[in-house]
């Protein structure tokens, strides 16, 4: 993934794609976590958004062993926001539950995102384009998780009944592969559908596209280095020049 340029994560490095997509997760993990608690555990959403959680706490979990093998001060790294990202890869599931300070742990992973994530959208268009599609495109994904769920798992017939089936048809239909093993079989359900298929291309679409053009800004302002060094080479040409002329002329008159 190309780099936003100008901007450092926690772990020293330049922000990347795959940084945008972290902090994207945090804060989605956080609201996630806010819609569960008020939900009993015995609900089949409560299971579905537990799901979500365990694929959030995998994410983050991956992102600290990323960051503590990349980051130059490893034992900085490990004393200060390492700790943080390792207590926020525990899930808030199970006898997990009871753990609030994860919770808070969250809550502050969120805001360290959402700072990084105004810093791109101010220096980086591109990247900005690229987090608001993948921010929208995870959003709806979980929403429609959800609602489908709601409608479906009750409904006469249905055969989307419980996380794992939700999970399953959401992933090929916004994938556009569309296996036909579970389908909505409400008017609502299916409507949901549709909206998932539009938006699974078109954003898919969208974040692709924008990779693209981060790509190619960041290959142009690697460029800019080089333009310097050039612009600085011509300096000294001229200045090495105007002294060689000086020293020409001091010998004629001798």
């Amino acid at each position: 993934m190309s780099e936003v340029r100008g901007l450092e994560n926690e772990a020293e490095g330049p922000v990347t794609a795959y940084d945008l997509f972290v902090a994207v997760v945090a804060i989605i993990a956080l609201a996630v976590l806010a819609v569960r608690m008020g939900l009993p555990d015995d609900s089949e959403i409560a299971e579905l958004l537990d799901l979500f959680d365990l694929f959030f706490c995998a994410v983050f979990f991956v992102d600290f062993i990323r960051n503590t093998i990349r980051a130059p001060n490893r034992r900085r790294y490990l004393t200060t926001w390492g700790i943080f990202d390792l207590l926020s890869s525990l899930p808030t599931v199970g006898a997990l539950r009871l753990l609030r300070v994860v919770r808070v742990i969250r809550i502050f992973r969120a805001l360290r995102s959402i700072r990084i994530l105004y810093k791109v959208a101010r220096k980086n268009r591109a990247a900005s384009l690229f987090t608001g599609a993948l921010t929208v495109m995870m959003t709806l994904f979980v929403a429609v998780c959800v609602a489908v769920l709601s409608v479906e798992h009750a409904a006469p017939g249905a055969n989307i009944q419980d996380a794992g089936d939700v999970l399953w048809w959401a992933v090929v239909t916004s994938s556009t592969v569309g296996y036909g093993d579970y389908y909505p079989v409400t008017d609502t359900g299916r409507l949901l559908g549709t909206l998932l298929m539009f938006v699974g291309v078109g954003l898919f679409a969208t974040a692709s596209g924008s990779i693209g053009g981060m790509l190619v800004q960041s290959l142009r302002e690697s460029e800019q280095p080089d333009d310097v060094v050039q612009s600085e080479l011509r300096s000294l040409k001229a200045s090495v020049a105007r002294i060689e002329s000086a020293i020409g002329t001091g010998k004629e008159k001798d």
